[in-house]
């Protein structure tokens, strides 16, 4: 379970280093998958979810390599949570149709809408996520990082 935390508020133990790097982990829930991301900015938390959902269809792996497809995603959502499920949504999907694995994205934010430029490497996907889902869905906006809690079906 997360911490709710105020603004600049640290945990015991915790110390700030000055600026954060992207970054994700994998946490064991119950019959699915949690993944929690950080970074410094909005979009830059959307691109590691990318990363992310590649290294879970890459059989656990970063996928490197060049890239050999580009592809346009533009969603829109009623807020920033609901619009990063949609994304890792949509990421899935793509890998299915395409038979190729998100390694990057490029992605721009207006609001609660995204437009992302999608790079795919030629590598059939392991078909481990199911889906993104919106149980225990948080997104936290501070001066200084973005955090985010999705719990994917797999």
């Amino acid at each position: 379970m997360l911490a709710v935390r105020k603004q600049g508020e640290m945990v015991a133990g915790e110390k700030k280093y000055g600026p954060r790097r992207p970054g994700h982990r994998f946490l064991d829930h119950t019959g699915e998958l949690e993944v929690e991301l950080e970074a410094p900015t909005a979009e830059g938390l959307f691109a590691e979810a990318a990363a992310a959902v590649g290294e879970l269809l890459n059989d656990g792996e970063r996928p490197g390599g060049e890239r050999r497809s580009w592809t346009e995603i533009c969603l829109e959502a009623p807020a920033r949570d609901r619009l990063l499920v949609d994304f890792i949504e949509e990421l899935v999907f793509l890998a299915e149709r395409e038979g190729m694995v998100p390694a990057s994205a490029e992605v721009s934010l207006q609001g609660t809408e995204l437009k992302a430029r999608v790079g795919l490497i030629d590598r059939p996907p392991v078909p481990l996520v199911k889906a993104a889902t919106l149980h225990n869905l948080t997104y936290v906006e501070e001066p200084d990082r973005v955090l985010a809690r999705v719990v994917l079906d797999v």
